[in-house]
């Protein structure tokens, strides 16, 4: 019986010391699928991926979007497939119904902007790769509309409610040919792991000391 209650006291311990010392930590990474799906009378077989990173001041987001298919080129203008433009819009209203966006919906951020220092554009094996980083140098005041890059810091409740979505143009499908919304994904650090491992420590040594009450 003493060993029972210095099991359970030790699991109570464990699990107190990791959740509160080591807590699970706030989200700064966040995800996207692209496909068609959400683009109404368009039907693509192209597909990509998106990730991004927030810093933790909260004013940088690093993105590497990556598309696949038979638009993965920025080549030839008159090729149908070439991809033409890539944006982040914002979802406003009831544009989201039906699994599907029914307006592009507002700029807030240009990924081929001919002036983005930090862009990276990496081609080949069937798939093209945008990298970079949304920061206040991408803001442009002077050009108010549709097409601005917003400020990102305007745009952080939109990013975590999952409102902004990656868009991706092409010359046969000029408003979109695929999407995807941002989600948040959860980031965890150690202290899960170690939790679980102490926990499974501490159910088999019970085991172990059952056996020898017994």
């Amino acid at each position: 019986m003493k060993n029972q209650y210095r099991y359970l006291l030790g699991l109570a311990v464990a699990t107190i010391f990791f959740g509160i010392i080591n807590p699970v930590q706030a989200a700064t990474l966040f995800r996207t699928t692209l496909n068609s799906r959400l683009v109404p009378n368009v039907e693509s077989s192209a597909t990509g991926n998106a990730k991004f990173t927030l810093n933790d001041a909260e004013d940088t987001l690093e993105y590497e979007i990556e598309i696949m298919g038979g638009i993965a080129n920025l080549g030839d203008e008159n090729s149908g497939n070439k991809v033409t433009k890539v944006h982040l819009h914002v979802i406003e209203g009831d544009e989201f119904r039906n699994g599907q966006i029914f307006d592009d919906g507002k700029h807030v951020f240009n990924v081929l902007t001919p002036d983005d220092n930090d862009l990276q554009i990496i081609q080949g094996d069937g798939k093209v790769t945008f990298k970079g980083m949304w920061d206040a140098n991408d803001f442009v005041p002077e050009n108010p509309g549709l097409l601005d890059n917003r400020k990102l810091t305007t745009q952080l409740g939109n990013l975590f409610a999952g409102n902004l979505f990656v868009n991706i143009h092409t010359a046969n499908n000029p408003s979109s040919e695929i999407r995807g919304i941002i989600k948040q994904v959860p980031e965890y650090n150690g202290s899960l792991g170690l939790l679980i491992a102490g926990c499974t420590y501490l159910l088999w040594n019970q085991k172990k000391l059952n056996k020898t009450e017994n």
